[in-house]
């Protein structure tokens, strides 16, 4: 079966990973997979050239809605059988192409939690009636779904994330040098404000004044200019700079996860966040505000804890609690983490899903 993947970028988001992920399975059975992208940001190009899988860039355009002729004019030409359009923007065009040209089945997916409910939002949920099925990769976007268009819900399928359990595994043992002095905090996403940075370094520095030893790294892009500079300020006036540092984003996010002892994502709003998944297998506790799809992840006491985002008392209060657990406790959290990802976030499973929507 002919496929295409559509999505802005290759960048290193959640989407994009799961999206060439995905590309990767579908190509394994024996599916003509392509996956073509609008923006030029090959932080996984690598990938798809290593599974063979070929990317089409759509060239830069003076006009934005010049991307509806693009892929239109390349869905004509290669008759695709199926689309799958990866985030809001890029599933806009897909249905837009639909409506000009229907002879192809199209499964867009949501990636993230939606805030509001206003005109924009209605513009393109209307949109979505084109599609032949709409793919939340949470429940709470399904239920956000249900809520404001429930005409949608018969279209709706939940596919959460999967993790390649056998790439995201633990430091063997005997590579693993443990400090049990300082307790080594690694957070992985956008600099932004959903990612609640602001608080979560106030909490970092109460932690400090408590007494506790901590390490923590932040990895990731900056995505809005001023909001970067007032992380950089606070960092400035808490005098973070000893045990907390901002680092640009990397493709070896492995070494990064197998370096931590927890991973914490301070978040106010996710949509099934992929960084926990990942740091689930590798066997790492998790420390995450308590929204949204938080919940089926992380089970508070058995393989993490979870907090209030929105207070900076309860985050301080989380990171303390988990640096005063016995050794023994934290490291039941960690083969805990390593086993409930094993059990919910199957490769296998999120393929089966797929392929049952797609008809292969």
């Amino acid at each position: 079966m002919k496929i295409l993947c559509f999505t802005d970028c290759l960048g290193p988001g959640g989407a994009q990973r799961q999206l060439v992920g995905l590309a990767a399975l579908l190509k394994k059975d024996n599916n003509e997979v392509a996956v073509m992208t609008y923006y030029d940001v090959p932080f996984y190009s690598s990938f798809l050239f290593q599974n063979n899988i070929p990317h089409i860039l759509i060239p830069n355009m003076r006009f934005k809605f010049m991307r509806i002729y693009a892929l239109l004019k390349y869905i004509y030409r290669e008759k695709p059988e199926v689309v799958i359009a990866y985030q809001t923007h890029s599933a806009v065009i897909a249905c837009l192409v639909k409506i000009l040209y229907p002879k192809f089945k199209l499964l867009v997916s949501e990636r993230n939690t939606t805030q509001k409910y206003g005109i924009k939002e209605w513009g393109y949920f209307s949109l979505y009636r084109w599609a032949d099925y709409i793919i939340p990769n949470s429940y709470s976007q399904e239920r956000f779904i249900g809520k404001n268009i429930p005409k949608l819900m018969s279209k709706v399928h939940t596919i959460t994330n999967f993790v390649d359990t056998n790439f995201y595994i633990s430091q063997p043992k005997d590579q693993k040098k443990e400090n049990v002095e300082t307790l080594k905090i690694v957070t992985i996403g956008r600099i932004t404000e959903q990612k609640n940075v602001l608080r979560y370094l106030e909490a970092l520095a109460k932690v400090r004044d408590e007494g506790i030893l901590i390490k923590a790294l932040w990895y990731g892009v900056r995505q809005g200019e001023e909001y970067y500079k007032l992380c950089i300020r606070e960092i400035d006036n808490l005098h973070l700079h000893d045990i907390f540092s901002l680092n640009q984003e990397t493709a070896d996010v492995l070494s990064v996860y197998q370096a931590a002892d927890i991973f914490c994502l301070p978040s106010i709003y996710e949509g099934f966040p992929n960084v926990v998944c990942e740091a689930m297998s590798c066997e790492l506790p998790i420390l995450c505000g308590d929204i949204c799809d938080n919940g089926t992840l992380v089970t508070s006491g058995y393989n993490g804890l979870l907090f209030n985002p929105f207070d900076v008392d309860d985050i301080f209060g989380t990171i303390v609690k988990y640096a005063r657990l016995s050794i023994e406790q934290k490291r039941q959290m960690a083969i805990n983490s390593r086993k409930r990802a094993i059990e919910k976030l199957s490769p296998e499973s999120f393929k089966i899903k797929y392929k049952t929507l797609i008809g292969y």
